[in-house]
């Protein structure tokens, strides 16, 4: 799951279903923009009302046939965001989405589990009128990678190029209309946003639409 955001604002809800016949073993593993472990504050709505949270990077759950698992991070809103992005690994058929909410912007978006191995992605976007698009890219090689990316209007037309510098295990997650992380030319504008995979790498991406009131 290439983006994480908890408190500061964000709640961050994580939907894993056992797709299975079988009962099956979940690890979630989290980490920061650097590729170091994240500690995150967790809850457990099934369980009922717990007497705090549980600060943790890597969580072990098991799943039975069929059962479906909700885990939940949020925080005080003067709080630093805790950003980044999680991976899954699974002894059986566990997949599932991510859920943000944050009540200041007044919006929600959900996220699909990533599982291919693609050579590249590409992203529809949408940064007219006042709407706007935020994407986040993880590497979860053992190298750094430099990710290649093409920016495109919706008549086709290349817009702007770069290559991102992402820290092994690392990740990055911007705005598009940010004037200092993001992209100039997308403003005002619809389109798509290729990433492209680096010889030998693996990558993830996300992506979030946002509507400002």
């Amino acid at each position: 799951l290439a983006q994480i955001a908890s408190q500061g604002t964000w709640k961050f809800t994580l939907d894993a279903v056992n797709l299975g016949a079988t009962s099956a073993t979940a690890r979630f593993s989290f980490k920061n923009d650097s590729g170091t472990a994240l500690n995150l504050p967790w809850t457990f709505p099934q369980q009922g009302s717990p007497t705090g949270p549980l600060i943790a990077s890597t969580l072990d759950r098991d799943l039975n046939a069929n059962a479906q698992l909700i885990l939940e991070s949020t925080g005080a809103d003067s709080a630093t965001p805790l950003i980044g992005a999680g991976t899954l690994q699974t002894n059986g058929n566990v997949s599932g989405f991510g859920v943000f909410s944050n009540a200041t912007l007044g919006w929600n978006a959900v996220v699909p589990l990533e599982t291919r191995y693609a050579a590249s992605y590409l992203l529809a976007y949408d940064n007219t009128g006042s709407v706007a698009t935020g994407v986040a890219v993880a590497n979860l090689a053992s190298n750094a990678a430099s990710v290649p990316v093409v920016i495109r209007d919706d008549s086709g037309a290349t817009i702007a190029t770069s290559t991102m510098t992402i820290p092994a295990q690392g990740h990055q997650s911007f705005m598009l209309t940010d004037p200092q992380l993001g992209y100039a030319a997308a403003s005002g504008k619809r389109g798509t946003i290729e990433f492209d995979t680096p010889p030998n790498g693996q990558i993830r991406r996300s992506e979030e639409h946002t509507s400002e009131r």
